[in-house]
């Protein structure tokens, strides 16, 4: 895993930092590829600048924690349960670089990139919009 600095120059000291330094990331780097604003105005998963991001962000960690909530949590998810579960934002917004797509027998599939990054947005989840 390659650790990330936060802005002024200290490493992560908690796995919650090293995640979030990872996701946030993620999503500046996919931010850069689609120009949807400047990546540097992302400081924090507790302030993202844009219903472009903010918006997908949310439901994804609401798509991460219902899925792990199951009785038979999933890991890996058809096209069909992505577009019933994700509004056309979180589409459009590509998962914000979160989640991956393979192809098995002619079907598309989708995963998020690590196990402890689905569990991590589900606890964002749980935290900050779960009552």
């Amino acid at each position: 895993i390659l650790v990330y600095r936060k802005e002024n120059g200290q490493l992560p000291t908690t796995l919650t930092q090293l995640y979030e330094n990872f996701i946030l990331q993620t999503i500046r780097r996919y931010v850069k590829k689609t120009q949807f604003t400047d990546p540097h105005q992302i400081n924090s998963l507790h302030h993202l600048p844009s219903p472009v991001i903010s918006t997908p962000f949310q439901e994804m960690c609401r798509f991460a924690y219902l899925s792990l909530k199951e009785n038979t949590p999933r890991m890996t998810f058809s096209l069909f349960q992505v577009q019933q579960s994700l509004n056309e934002s979180v589409v459009k917004a590509d998962y914000l670089g979160l989640m991956t797509t393979f192809t098995m027998y002619d079907d598309e599939y989708y995963q998020f990139l690590h196990l402890s990054i689905q569990e991590f947005l589900a606890a964002w989840w749980i935290t900050k919009y779960e009552k």
